[in-house]
């Protein structure tokens, strides 16, 4: 009996790798579509693969992310899905209310904020930043535009601290276009290129935060990190750090 028993454990891990790996293919014809610029075909495939393995995570957001869909179509694809049949009940609650937590905000906005309420509270993913994220996106539609920042806020820390630079960027432009005359948006988003080496990108945002505020001697300092890390420029990198020094307090410079 136990071996068979190994022979059904060895058959339920092969079935499950067969269901990932046809799943994968179908993503892999999407990313295909993708940069031929055939928008049908890859959302038909992104489709294919989550009907295939409602836990390929990579297709759903990029359904999303990429506006594939409307309101009203996303809504029906999620709920066609048959988590309940591929997955255990709580796998499956999961992935659900995820899924919904990341849909366009403008309908079933009672129904998103329970599936986010479920996975803070439940699943204590509060602080979680994709959560924070979806939170953002629904306050922003919702023209709650100190609220947003406010959440916003918590976001970049976290993104800072992980070195998630490209997710970091998003959230630090949601605030930029928030608050186009504050300067610090431009300012971190100039220090997340800075860390990532992307030079130019760096520059022109350090920039426009300085035009912004000329007074940050954060922003200075940024400024001449930049031109010092660039080699050749290191005599507007000195002229940035004696700007610096000449706005702190006596007693710090002494």
């Amino acid at each position: 009996m136990e071996k068979y028993q190994e022979v059904l454990d060895i058959l339920d891990d092969e079935i499950h790798f067969l269901i990932e790996l046809e799943a994968s293919i179908c993503y892999l014809r999407e990313v295909a579509y993708s940069q031929q610029s055939d928008l049908d075909n890859a959302k038909q495939w992104f489709k294919k693969a989550l009907e295939i393995d409602v836990k390929c995570f990579e297709a759903f957001n990029g359904l999303v992310i990429n506006h594939m869909m409307a309101n009203k179509e996303e809504w029906d694809f999620v709920n066609s899905l048959k988590f309940d049949e591929l997955l255990e009940y709580e796998e499956a609650y999961f992935i659900k209310m995820n899924y919904i937590s990341m849909l366009k905000k403008h309908e079933h906005v009672i129904e998103v904020q329970e599936a986010r309420s479920e996975l803070e509270n439940k699943f204590r993913l509060s602080n979680n930043a994709a959560i924070l994220l979806s939170h953002t996106d629904e306050l922003y539609t919702q023209c709650r535009f100190k609220e947003c920042l406010e959440v916003t806020t918590k976001i970049w820390t976290y993104f800072a601290i992980e070195s998630e630079h490209d997710q970091a960027i998003a959230a630090y432009s949601t605030a930029a276009k928030l608050y186009p005359s504050l300067h610090l948006p431009t300012l971190f988003i100039g220090m997340q290129h800075l860390q990532a080496k992307n030079l130019l990108s760096a520059e022109e945002y350090l920039l426009t935060s300085s035009q912004i505020c000329e007074s940050d001697p954060l922003v200075l300092n940024e400024l001449g990190v930049l031109y010092f890390q660039k080699l050749n420029e290191l005599d507007i990198a000195e002229s940035y750090f004696q700007k610096v020094v000449s706005m702190l307090p006596p007693s710090v410079v002494a």
